[in-house]
């Protein structure tokens, strides 16, 4: 069924466009960079891009079904959860990126520990 699909697909693609970001970082940082590793960052923020829009949509989904009548309970939570997480990457992501002076590095450790 589509529901199916869409859960396993939207967090697939978010990993692959994750892997593709994180690879693309480290051939900007080589010498073998240059057009391939600006492709591959491209595809990787439009697979991320796109995946977290399927993943809050089968989100919101799950929640409408699970919550019956009640559904603002379940909507207000997960506003709630969304929110609580912006602030720790708000908070965290600094720190992280204050690890290591190379840019480069500091944002494969971003992507790799968040």
């Amino acid at each position: 069924s589509r529901p199916r699909i869409a859960c396993c697909l939207a967090p697939a693609g978010e990993l692959l466009g994750a892997s593709l970001l994180a690879f693309g970082l480290r051939l900007h940082s080589t010498d073998l960079g240059g057009p391939f590793a600006t492709l591959l960052l491209c595809l990787g923020f439009l697979s991320i891009s796109a995946c977290k829009a399927g993943v809050s949509i089968a989100e919101f989904s799950t929640v409408g079904c699970a919550s019956g009548a009640y559904s603002a309970f379940g909507f207000s939570a997960m506003v709630l959860a969304k929110h609580a997480f912006v602030m720790v990457m708000d908070w965290s992501v600094p720190k992280v990126l204050a690890t290591t002076h190379d840019a480069m590095l500091g944002l494969f450790r971003v992507q790799f520990f968040l």
